[in-house]
């Protein structure tokens, strides 16, 4: 088993690079039941993505709301915009691809007409933060064609494979941009920018993050954005759909979760240094989270280590 773990910055901003900058996209494969969380954390990136799910249902969130994603069915996930998903009860052996490309394969320079016109006004509207794929909408049918396409020329990589994905992700943008213009053109669509709301839980992730080991209070989190109890309780649920101290929680779990893979350090150790004042608590709550008990996780982990 493995930890399903986006690389996160204090702010949730993935720092995974996607492609390069000769190529920049990739393309990523998730199988839910690899992982004890079955769940992919909230993050998001300047790149825009899109998702398709090839076998079961899967629960996918951004700050606005919460989507069932079935098999065949997809999204398309706009540049910045915050994201999670994971496996719903009954499923956790649920498959999604994931085609993540920076917005610049579509166009060639900032000063194109296709920049201007279809690029730039589609990754900057409020509205269109995202858009559920429907395989019983004829447009959206083919988007989830090309993108089957794009998930096997990747992985098969032959020769001119570039050419073609390039073409791929052309035919889906043009899809989205002449099928949403109405979202988009004659001013319907204002900015996309970071809310206050987005600015005050950037300042209380990077508090929590630096000080999980603590013993820190709702009050304290709540302090480091200049905000009260309750404003900070609103925020989270908001943003992220959880309470500050729960958030606190799985962060810490999570830490410690990467020390049990990682180091031998003791399991009450790594109870303490990752904020949590009782061992007999955080097994409880390890457990109650994914399944199993710390120090069995730790001795599947090596005897799966060992074997591959």
């Amino acid at each position: 088993m493995e930890v399903n773990k986006v690389a996160v910055d204090a702010n949730l901003l993935e720092t995974t690079s996607h492609g390069n900058r000769e190529f920049p996209m990739d393309v990523y494969r998730d199988d839910f039941s690899k992982y004890y969380t079955n769940i992919i954390n909230w993050h998001w990136h300047p790149e825009i993505e899109f998702v398709m799910i090839t076998k079961g249902k899967i629960e996918y969130s951004t700050e606005e709301e919460t989507l069932i994603l079935s098999e065949g069915d997809g999204i398309f996930i706009n540049s910045n915009t915050l994201h999670m998903a994971k496996s719903i009860d009954g499923y956790q052996d649920s498959l999604m691809f994931s085609v993540v490309v920076s917005p610049k394969l579509i166009y060639n320079d900032t000063e194109s007409i296709i920049y201007k016109k279809y690029v730039k006004p589609i990754v900057e509207c409020s509205k269109l933060s995202y858009l559920k794929l429907h395989k019983s909408n004829t447009w959206q049918k083919q988007i989830l064609s090309h993108l089957l396409y794009i998930d096997a020329l990747k992985f098969n990589e032959e020769h001119g494979f570039e050419f073609i994905i390039k073409n791929q992700i052309s035919l889906i943008w043009q899809l989205i941009a002449l099928n949403t213009s109405h979202l988009y053109l004659h001013n319907n669509c204002p900015i996309n920018s970071h809310s206050l709301s987005q600015e005050r839980l950037k300042q209380m992730l990077r508090f929590i993050h630096k000080n999980y080991f603590k013993n820190i209070t709702i009050d304290d989190i709540a302090k480091s954005a200049n905000i009260s109890r309750s404003e900070c309780f609103r925020c989270f649920k908001k943003m992220i759909n959880t309470k500050p101290f729960s958030y606190l929680t799985d962060f810490r779990l999570e830490k410690s979760l990467q020390l049990l893979l990682e180091t031998d350090i003791p399991v009450s150790d790594i109870c303490y240094s990752c904020g949590f004042n009782h061992s007999s608590y955080y097994g409880k709550l390890f457990k109650e989270k994914f399944g199993i008990s710390p120090s069995s996780y730790r001795k599947s982990s090596a005897v799966s280590n060992k074997h591959i």
